[in-house]
């Protein structure tokens, strides 16, 4: 991707997780079709979504014309770390 925006941590998640995302990517290279294959936990599958969503891919071109590409899957993880830093595991 261009543009990859990081996850931001729900407030109500109270351990680091992740979510294995699948969508698609228009010829302008925006994703659309999000949807979330699997999440550790559920509160992560919206946050995951909206993020995926402001990403910016880069058009695929076929005979010179930009085309839509299908089952681009990418994997978000969130890490939530303790008052002292410490990473709170899945």
């Amino acid at each position: 991707p261009l543009v990859r925006i990081p996850g931001s941590m729900p407030q109500r998640a109270d351990k680091s997780g992740h979510c294995k995302m699948r969508f698609d990517v228009s010829p302008e290279g925006q994703p659309f079709n999000v949807t979330a294959k699997k999440c550790t936990t559920s509160i992560l599958e919206r946050a995951s979504i909206k993020n995926v969503q402001k990403w910016k891919y880069n058009p695929k071109i076929v005979d010179g014309r930009a085309v839509s590409r299908t089952g681009v899957e990418s994997t978000i993880r969130f890490k939530l770390s303790d008052e002292r830093g410490r990473l709170i595991p899945e």
